[in-house]
């Protein structure tokens, strides 16, 4: 049994491809297998795995119809024999010590998951950051130890929600029945918080091992149109999943400020010609949590400041700003979150 399986999904992707595979075949942790999922490439994709592959035996290579992300990710899933899982996006590259320090911390801790910072590679520019909103927000008084969701529940809805900055147990994710949804964007945010509300153990490294390739042509996260509206299906479905572990009573309050907050982010990325239309499914969640709740308590300023922020500086009518006022002044304010909701809601 390898010691880690790393999935990669491929679908047109030559220009980035050697660079991604090269940094995995040349990681230190040798026992590793490598799944590329050839997604229905069109392009020299398909080629290019197929001359690592007579390099590298680890390579296994799985053809198929094009299905989307979540669907080439479960069928490398299923072929998978490691210990532990990890994905890796086609157009990114990781450090070579990624796996073998991951793999390492969580034999140690016999860990369901363990984690590690992102960078961002902006392609545009050709220069490397850190944003804050990639960075793993748990307190260091966590480093070197485990814990459960339920220990970092104020900043839980904070840690980045891709799946390719952490390796999953396989027995975990199994026992669990835990996989990526199909058919839909931002399949990562329900498989990531899914897998993160139901692991026991949890830990993490603050190392930027994986780099994201961000403002490539193509990608999806670069997609601005009525796809855009999956988040609302992918929120509610994360709201079952909470439910079902029957984590809801106790995650309510941090999980109606990363909804709303997600939501003012894809409402400020969506095109222009749909703003109306979702900005109507926001109103109709903004009223279904106001009548199911009376009282929240709201002590995170993370999240506020990620999604308000960003999605405040895209409203242009005084509409939408009495709506945001009205949802918070319903709600306990506390902490840094009364400090920065005072300085964006008071702009004209």
């Amino acid at each position: 049994m390898p010691k880690v399986s790393v999935i990669v999904p491929v679908y047109n992707v030559e220009e980035y491809l050697e660079e991604c595979l090269d940094s995995i075949i040349n990681q230190t942790l040798k026992d590793i297998e490598i799944i590329c999922v050839n997604d229905g490439s069109t392009d020299g994709s398909k080629t290019i795995l197929e001359t690592y592959q007579k390099k590298d035996p680890r390579i296994k290579i799985i053809t198929k119809e094009n299905g989307g992300l979540g669907m080439a990710r479960n069928v490398g899933m299923k072929e998978a024999q490691g210990d532990y899982l990890g994905f890796v996006d086609s157009d990114d590259w990781i450090d070579v010590k990624m796996f073998e320090v991951l793999y390492d911390l969580a034999k140690k801790f016999d860990t369901d998951i363990t984690l590690c910072n992102l960078q961002v590679f902006n392609q545009v520019t050709g220069l490397f950051s850190q944003p804050e909103w990639f960075q793993l927000p748990i307190n260091s008084n966590y480093e070197g130890l485990c814990f459960s969701w339920e220990e970092i529940i104020e900043v839980g809805f904070e840690i980045f929600p891709g799946s390719v900055n952490k390796i999953y147990k396989q027995d975990f994710l199994l026992k669990n029945s835990l996989e990526f949804p199909t058919n839909i964007y931002y399949e990562d945010v329900l498989f990531t918080f899914s897998c993160l509300i139901a692991a026991r153990k949890i830990n993490f490294t603050r190392n930027p091992f994986y780099t994201y390739r961000y403002f490539r042509a193509g990608a999806i996260t670069m997609d601005k149109g009525k796809k855009q509206f999956d988040i609302f299906i992918v929120l509610e479905q994360l709201q079952i999943t909470i439910e079902k572990y029957g984590k809801f009573g106790l995650l309510k309050d941090v999980f109606y400020v990363f909804k709303f907050s997600q939501l003012m982010v894809h409402f400020a990325d969506i095109h222009k010609n749909h703003k109306r239309e979702f900005w109507s499914r926001i109103l109709i969640e903004y009223d279904k949590i106001n009548r199911e709740n009376k009282s929240l308590v709201i002590n995170q300023n993370h999240q506020l400041k990620i999604g308000l922020k960003y999605g405040l500086s895209f409203l242009k009518g005084y509409k939408y700003f009495k709506i945001i006022k009205s949802f918070f002044s319903r709600y306990i304010i506390v902490g840094k979150s009364k400090t920065i909701l005072k300085k964006l809601l008071n702009k004209k």
